[in-house]
């Protein structure tokens, strides 16, 4: 009867020893192969990568000559799918170079805008330039702004602002039939950018390029960054969302107007033309509205903001200034923090 009892036992364990056997060794080929197709999957995307590094370093160089913008645009797209911050830095340098000067050909076939002419690839290419664009944006984050570094800023400055207006686009100056669509288009571009947080990028260059010893933001990149500025200002109509954006993203860089005026003076008449300082003033003028932007800015960026706008209103002097109201502040420490009472003079 033991024997029995002894057998039984010694069979339902060696049955358990061969079914965990089973199921490790199940895991175990689970595991390798797993670890096969991620190793396969590194290995692929690793020479797929190489692949389009290797054409994209054979068509698009520093000084290429222009070639079919459909041909580019295939390649770009492709780069962008594969492209990584830190090691094609210089790749993405050079194809914003090259679209730049695409921009200056006359002929559909070579400006990089005659990929949206064709009807298959313009969904694709809209989303294309939108990724392009923010990308910039993304250089220009982590960008110093320094002396060495202000040849990629032009760069990727200037894409930003070829892209967000029709201004610079030579090939519709021999065919305008769509300029408003297109317009609208910038508009689109221009608010994506705005949406990803584009004013914060913005004064992240302002501060890093005007506040220190010397400014290394000269009058080309200082416009081109005040012009980035204020087109989705004027495109919005000068909505009361945008210029609260605006007045605590850029009019609050210390000696903002200082360095226009003595660096950039065009960008002021910009300033004037859109009548920037007049609706900035009629949203201050609105206790609420000012108490919300003050909220949003730490005190010494109030200062800096309020410095601005005399300094631009002293400027302005000789214009129609006399149909502005100005707000008078009166500012008082309390311990839950400054508080704002507001009058306006006529």
């Amino acid at each position: 009867m033991y024997d029995t009892e002894n057998d039984r036992t010694s069979f339902l364990e060696k049955t358990k020893a061969a079914r965990l056997e089973r199921e490790q060794a199940k895991k175990k080929e689970d595991s390798v192969i797993v670890i096969q197709s991620h190793a396969r999957k590194w290995l692929a995307k690793r020479k797929i990568r190489q692949q389009i590094l290797a054409e994209f370093d054979q068509q698009i160089q520093e000084n290429t000559e222009l070639k079919c913008c459909k041909q580019v645009y295939l390649l770009a797209k492709k780069f962008l799918w594969i492209w990584k911050k830190d090691e094609d830095k210089t790749r993405f340098e050079h194809l914003c170079r090259y679209i730049n000067s695409s921009l200056d050909s006359k002929s559909s076939s070579h400006s990089y805008i005659g990929v949206f002419f064709v009807k298959e690839y313009t969904q694709s290419w809209i989303g294309h330039i939108k990724t392009l664009l923010w990308t910039c944006c993304l250089y220009l984050s982590d960008i110093k702004v320094d002396y060495s570094d202000m040849k990629q800023v032009l760069v990727l400055l200037h894409t930003l602002v070829s892209f967000t207006s029709t201004n610079t686009w030579a090939l519709l100056k021999t065919n305008n039939t769509m300029l408003i669509s297109l317009d609208q288009l910038c508009n689109n571009f221009m608010g994506h950018l705005y949406s990803k947080g584009f004013y914060s990028v913005l004064k992240d260059i302002l501060m890093k390029g005007l506040l220190r010893s010397k400014i290394s933001l000269k009058a080309v990149s200082l416009s081109g960054v005040i012009t980035l500025s204020t087109r989705p200002l004027v495109s919005s109509g000068l909505s009361d969302k945008l210029i609260h954006n605006y007045i605590t993203h850029i009019l609050c860089v210390p000696a903002l107007m200082y360095h226009m005026e003595h660096t950039a003076p065009l960008c002021l008449k910009q300033f004037e033309n859109e009548e920037v300082l007049k609706r900035c003033l009629e949203v201050l003028s609105n206790q609420e509205e000012a108490q919300y932007i003050f909220n949003k800015l730490e005190g010494s960026y109030v200062l800096c903001m309020i410095g601005n706008l005399i300094h631009l209103s002293h400027l302005q002097l000789n214009s129609s200034m006399k149909e502005v109201k100005f707000p008078l502040y009166t500012v008082s420490n309390r311990k839950s923090g400054p508080f704002v009472s507001f009058t306006t003079q006529f």
